[in-house]
């Protein structure tokens, strides 16, 4: 857990005071060696290793669809997966190369929203997203790191290239619709809701959740798959803690985005609140499907970190630091949990394994992650 609280407070105490562009590169690159080098730790990487390694003996379309079919994997991500393993041995260049697309598309994105500090965005935002985005969840990563670019390309008004990049981000994961809806959202409605409009959203949400049993049936089968795996199989029942806290955190962030107006409000910042609060009120609809809520959650706080990020705002400071309290509070009770700790601890880095010739303790570590599972 120490490297992961040095990481976190060293990142937040040096973005804070960054200015020079070679500081903001020097922190990206920091970053891109802690997350995009990480070697056999946290959550998910065995399943993308194995298609890696599926499709490095095999990369042709029928390998795609075939194992697309058979573990019911978007083949978009499948194509991509392809194409690495042509180019690199090992599966950790796929990990990296995620990851590189994560930073910069902050960096753009950030600069395209008029926000000059993306080093501090992308420092708050790992208080909330380094355990899930940034270290286990590699395909919605890669998904959220094109849809940032299908942002960048619908605020400029290229609809051509946000077509075809939003269409890309689908193809790797399918829970990117829930972004594109935001952000038709935000491109159709120049002006920002007013309170009673974020409250009919939340109705209209709502009313769509429920309605999900009822139209699964009629979607094509690996669609309808990801349906029921995200949205229903994993609701939770009654209420938890992770419930309530994702229902304060929205609250927390809807109100500062309606509220917090920037000095210098354009057609960019407009835009940024409207797709802030979008995401935000599709995660508070969606509270008790968690998958779905928390792959919503991702983009929403990455949004929410890169428009605290500028200097323009009303008590940013003490926006700033609730945002990096409420995130820590999700990453370290998360860490504790058991099953969580065999996968993130110790953090391993592909830079120290190759150099010292120790292979690590991944393996190990997921296999005694999986018999837990199977006690349960």
């Amino acid at each position: 857990m120490t490297v992961y609280l040095f990481f976190w407070f060293a990142a937040l105490g040096f973005a804070s005071f960054i200015k020079e562009r070679w500081a903001q590169i020097a922190f990206a690159l920091v970053v891109f060696v802690f997350v995009g080098l990480r070697y056999e730790t946290g959550f998910d990487w065995p399943t993308y290793k194995r298609s890696f390694e599926f499709m490095a003996v095999d990369p042709t379309l029928e390998a795609v669809v075939a194992y697309s079919q058979a573990y019911q994997v978007e083949q978009g991500w499948l194509a991509v997966t392809a194409i690495v393993a042509l180019i690199f041995p090992e599966y950790e260049f796929l990990q990296a190369i995620v990851a590189l697309s994560l930073i910069v598309s902050v960096y753009k994105l950030s600069r395209a929203l008029g926000v000059e500090n993306a080093a501090l965005a992308l420092a708050i935002a790992s208080t909330f997203l380094l355990f899930t985005l940034m270290l286990s969840t590699t395909r919605q990563c890669f998904a959220l790191s094109i849809f940032n670019f299908a942002s960048i390309a619908a605020l400029n008004r290229r609809w051509l290239r946000m077509v075809l990049l939003s269409a890309f981000a689908m193809s790797i994961h399918v829970s990117t619709i829930f972004y594109i809806a935001a952000m038709l959202y935000a491109v159709a409605r120049p002006a920002l809701p007013t309170v009673r409009g974020a409250v009919a959203m939340s109705i209209a949400g709502i009313a769509f959740v429920l309605a999900i049993p009822a139209f699964v049936s009629f979607l094509p089968p690996i669609l309808a798959s990801r349906v029921d795996w995200y949205g229903l199989d994993q609701s939770a029942q009654g209420v938890s803690l992770w419930q309530i806290y994702f229902l304060i955190l929205g609250a927390f962030i809807t109100g500062y985005a309606l509220r917090a107006r920037p000095k210098t409000e354009d057609h960019r910042s407009t835009f940024h609140r409207r797709l802030i609060i979008a995401l935000t009120v599709m995660s508070m609809c969606t509270y008790s499907l968690d998958v779905i809520r928390d792959r919503i959650s991702y983009e929403m706080f990455l949004l929410f970190s890169i428009y605290l990020a500028r200097s323009d705002l009303p008590a940013r400071v003490v926006a700033r630091a609730a945002a990096a309290v409420m995130g820590l509070f999700f990453s370290i009770v998360n860490i504790y949990a058991p099953e969580n700790r065999i996968v993130f601890e110790p953090y391993q880095n592909y830079l120290v394994v190759s150099f010292t010739g120790d292979r690590g303790d991944g393996l190990a570590r997921q296999q005694i992650l999986e018999r837990d599972f199977e006690r349960r």
